[in-house]
């Protein structure tokens, strides 16, 4: 199991290999039946349920991609912090604040939180939606600890599973706002699949951002002409090296926000390379397993649902099952506009 991207991508990839034939046949059935002249609602059924099948197919292989993430959990033994090696790990424990962190919507202490701020708005025939206004979630590091120690988390990049911690619909501006917060307090039970790393390979990104504001700095006239203390018209090695300590100095302060300060820790659990598997639950091992396990079913049910229905419909226009098989769009899409039918 040294490449977890394969685990989770390559069979998948190599069951598109034979969808992908499939597809482009029945592209191109749609295509020859839409030139032989069929009226609107004929056109009109074809592309819908060409539209339909493909999702049928999306959601049949989003099961697969969902399985073997929850056969990735079942196959990871859980470590105690102490004995947690590097690379793809597993632990199980308590929250636990590296840094004063408030949620920003209801201000309660917390280790973690997620935000969303939504507007009531009116679509088609005047029926409401929500419309995202603002939202985010928080950037710093925290603590997940057990019997044996405890290890610094950095949740960016992290799918994060956690239940509605807040919600509240207020209409004093004019309009609905809902706001919607989740966090994780401190003492919570969490589980944790990531990558353990060393911190110190931070010091290459800080590097990076660096060099990136560096160049942005030297291709700014307005910004070197600042930089040109003494008036001269040019930038002196010791101008030079007090801009970039400013610059730095900035960078600093800004991951200083967001990352361990005097810590003595030098590793974390991380996102890990691209492709890697990082989940941060507050439901146990089991209950993640229970729910990905009914996820995947019930996307493989309803894919094989929609494309079974749906070629039957697609053939049925085409002559090769009876008429009554078909399903008529363009009457649902009329009663959807006369008023008659909603869906």
């Amino acid at each position: 199991m040294d490449d977890i991207s394969d685990l989770n991508y390559t069979g998948l990839l190599k069951k598109f290999w034979v969808v992908i034939p499939a597809i482009i046949i029945l592209f191109a059935v749609m295509i020859s039946l839409i030139k032989q002249g069929p009226a609107p609602d004929m056109v009109l059924g074809y592309a819908n349920e060409a539209v339909l099948i493909l999702i049928g197919i999306y959601l049949f292989f989003r099961g697969f991609v969902i399985l073997n993430k929850k056969a990735l959990i079942e196959d990871i033994p859980t470590s105690t912090i102490r004995s947690a090696a590097m690379g793809l790990c597993e632990v199980a424990g308590t929250a636990k604040q590296q840094l004063p962190i408030k949620a920003p919507i209801t201000s309660t202490d917390c280790v973690y939180y997620r935000y969303l701020v939504e507007r009531e708005e009116y679509g088609y025939r005047g029926r409401p939606h929500w419309v995202t206004m603002n939202g985010g979630c928080s950037p710093g590091y925290f603590y997940i600890e057990d019997e044996t120690g405890k290890l610094l988390i950095n949740p960016a990049g992290a799918e994060v599973i956690l239940p509605v911690s807040y919600c509240s619909t207020d209409d004093s501006y004019g309009y609905n706002r809902r706001c919607t917060e989740w966090r994780i307090k401190p003492g919570d039970r969490i589980f944790i699949l990531g990558t353990v790393s060393k911190i110190v390979d931070i010091a290459v990104e800080h590097q990076r951002v660096l060099n990136e504001r560096l160049n942005e700095l030297a291709k700014d006239k307005e910004l070197m002409k600042a930089c040109d203390t003494d008036g001269d018209g040019r930038i002196s090695t010791e101008e030079w090296a007090a801009a970039r300590a400013r610059v730095e100095q900035v960078l600093n302060e800004e991951e200083a926000a967001v990352r361990p300060q005097h810590s003595e820790e030098d590793i974390a659990i991380t996102k890990g390379d691209s492709g890697m598997i990082f989940i941060i639950s507050e439901k146990s091992e089991k209950e993640l397993r229970a729910q990905l396990g009914a996820s995947a079913y019930w996307n493989m049910i309803l894919g094989l649902l929609m494309v079974a229905v749906f070629l039957v419909s697609l053939f049925a226009r085409a002559g090769y099952f009876p008429d009554r098989f078909a399903i008529p769009w363009w009457k649902l899409y009329n009663e959807v506009l006369e008023g008659t039918r909603y869906f």
